[in-house]
């Protein structure tokens, strides 16, 4: 009877440790991913100088990379950066919109398997804008500000360490005190905030 047990017991943690070998995550590891991405963002910008406010709707290519680490098979801690080109449509003056983002991304991990990873994260951290025309204002804005969002992210694994992700994540921008000048020496005060979607794809890669 006794060895039946053990026999028993044995078996039944083989397949445990088994089936915790066959996880794509474990405690320690490390993934990431680096792709494109459209964002589509509702805007609100006010100019603080004349009191004038204007809704407007903002498209642009973000460039994702994150790096997750693996706190167990449930739960990473990961940071990054999302770089933005604002799309200028056919406003010739304007020379580049950009927003450079650095946050933090904690995820649950509700599918993890040996190839696939589903997970959704949250995000939050700190955006630096700017805006530059190229016309006879020589407008030039810039300012730092918050992002935050959370998203769903879909990674398939090829093979060990390289893959492919598909994501849509929300996020909300807001910058509070844009500041810059006009080549007459006028001084320009803005604020800028925008809700919306993010439609992502690219790599997933594992380190370890």
């Amino acid at each position: 009877m006794k060895q039946l047990v053990f026999f028993s017991g044995t078996f039944f943690y083989s397949l445990f440790a088994i089936a915790q070998d066959d996880k794509l995550l474990q405690h320690g590891t490390i993934t990431g991913d680096v792709g494109v991405g459209i964002v589509i963002y509702k805007t609100k910008g006010t100019d603080k100088t004349s009191n004038i406010t204007e809704n407007d709707t903002a498209g642009a290519f973000a460039f994702p990379l994150f790096v997750d680490y693996s706190i167990n098979q449930w739960f990473s801690a990961g940071a990054g950066f999302r770089y933005n080109n604002f799309i200028e449509g056919d406003s010739a003056s304007t020379e580049g919109v950009n927003a450079f983002d650095f946050a933090l991304r904690p995820a649950f991990h509700f599918v993890n398997t040996r190839r696939l990873d589903f997970f959704i994260s949250a995000m939050a951290g700190i955006s630096y804008f700017s805006y530059k025309t190229n016309d006879l204002s020589d407008i030039n804005l810039k300012g730092m500000g918050t992002v935050f969002g959370g998203g769903l992210t879909t990674r398939f694994f090829f093979s060990g360490n390289i893959g492919m992700y598909l994501n849509y994540t929300y996020s909300a921008i807001n910058y509070s005190n844009l500041k810059g000048t006009a080549s007459n020496g006028v001084k320009a005060n803005y604020s800028l905030s925008g809700k919306g979607g993010v439609f992502g794809l690219g790599i997933a890669f594992k380190i370890k």
